[in-house]
C-alpha cells in the first residue's frame, strides 16, 4: 500500500511539473507561432505564392518539381487551417487560470480529435507518465514499449 501511494505522488508531481511548464510555454511562444502560421498561410493563398511557385518551377526543370510544389502548396492549404486552429485553442486553455477547467478543456480537445491524433496523445502522454515514475531505470523507448505492451495486451485484448 506504502509504495502505491507512493508512486501515485510520483504521478501527480508529474502531471502538476508539465502542467506548470506547459503554462508558461504556450503564453510565451504560441502567439508568435500563429501570427507565423498565419503568415505562411497567407503568402500560400496570394499571388506571393503563385510567384515563389513560379520561380520555383522556371528555375528547375523537368515536371517532377512542378508537381512537388503545386502538392506542398494544396498540404499547406489543407493542413495549415488546423494548425491555427490548435494553436488558438492551446492558447485558450493556456489563459485559464483554474487548473481543473484547463484539464478537462484539454481532455475535451483530445477527445474531440480524430482517432490517429487522440491515441498519439494519450501514447506520448502514458510514456511519459511510464518514464517519470520509473525514477530513470526506463529510458524514453523501453516507456513506449511497456506503454504499447500494456495497451495491446491488457486494455485492447482481442
Amino acid at each position: 500500500m506504502k509504495k502505491m501511494k507512493v508512486i501515485l505522488l510520483k504521478v501527480k508531481a508529474f502531471i502538476l511539473n508539465i502542467w506548470n511548464r506547459a503554462d508558461e510555454l504556450v503564453e510565451r511562444i504560441a502567439p508568435i507561432a500563429v501570427n507565423v502560421v498565419e503568415q505562411i498561410k497567407l503568402v500560400n493563398e496570394t499571388t506571393a505564392g503563385d510567384i515563389i511557385e513560379l520561380i520555383i518551377t522556371k528555375a528547375i526543370k523537368g515536371q517532377a518539381d512542378d508537381i512537388i510544389v503545386d502538392q506542398i502548396r494544396a498540404k499547406l492549404k489543407e493542413k495549415l487551417p488546423e494548425v491555427i486552429e490548435v494553436m488558438r485553442l492551446a492558447l485558450s486553455i493556456a489563459k485559464v487560470d483554474d487548473k481543473n477547467i484547463q484539464a478537462i478543456m484539454v481532455l475535451d480537445a483530445i477527445n474531440l480529435s480524430p482517432d490517429q491524433i487522440k491515441n498519439a496523445h494519450y501514447h506520448v502522454f502514458c510514456s511519459m507518465l511510464i518514464e517519470s515514475i520509473s525514477d530513470g531505470r526506463l529510458s524514453w523507448g523501453e516507456s513506449v514499449i511497456l506503454a504499447q505492451y500494456v495497451y495491446e495486451n491488457m486494455y485492447n485484448k482481442k
